[in-house]
């Protein structure tokens, strides 16, 4: 088999417009009644004569919303143990939340974000630790990403982790997903169990 012949494309033309299709229900962003945030536009001077609009009536406003994403980035919380002398001359220290396992650490939402790019989204751990850096500012190692720290659970109630031949013998049903080119190498996505 010819490289030509393996990477033709699978796809079929359906015959079909690009676009919504006649029938079919659209969608159109809707205002919100009661928007997050307001920034008013004040004209500075007349389009026709030149003159300051400062003290000018208002006669009318124009709006449209933008919906975008807040600016994320890292929070820094800083977490401090006191510690306190007692009469009786014993000094007592406040137990650190287990999230600050030590002087700095990344903490459960950015333990969640990358255990979310690694299992639903199948990033490979580089291209997963790039994405947190650029678009979070979280430069975390590939060693972090890989360590167990993402993979074990902290409580008897947390999701159980299972060796992968184990969870395909078990499984009653397994859906397995092939991509263009992978057909020797079909990855697991998920299952019931």
């Amino acid at each position: 088999m010819g490289w030509a012949s393996r990477h033709r494309s699978r796809y079929k033309p359906s015959g079909r417009r690009p676009g919504k299709q006649q029938g079919d229900q659209g969608f159109r962003l809707q205002p919100r009644a009661v928007p997050d945030e307001v920034r008013t536009h004040v004209p500075t001077g007349c389009n026709g004569c030149g003159t300051d609009l400062t003290c000018a009536p208002v006669v009318g406003v124009g709006t449209r919303q933008v919906f975008d994403l807040p600016v994320i980035e890292l929070v820094a919380i800083e977490h401090r143990a006191q510690r306190r002398a007692c009469a009786c001359g014993v000094v007592t220290r406040a137990a650190f939340p287990a999230e600050a396992t030590s002087p700095t650490c990344y903490g459960r939402g950015v333990a969640a974000l990358a255990v979310y790019l690694l299992g639903r989204q199948h990033l490979p751990v580089e291209r997963a630790a790039e994405c947190l850096e650029e678009a979070f500012g979280a430069a975390v190692s590939t060693g972090w990403l890989s360590s167990p720290v993402l993979r074990k659970p902290k409580t008897a109630s947390s999701i159980r982790v299972v060796p992968l031949p184990q969870l395909v013998a078990d499984a009653v049903v397994l859906h397995l997903q092939r991509w263009p080119g992978q057909d020797e190498c079909p990855w697991p996505c998920n299952s019931p169990h």
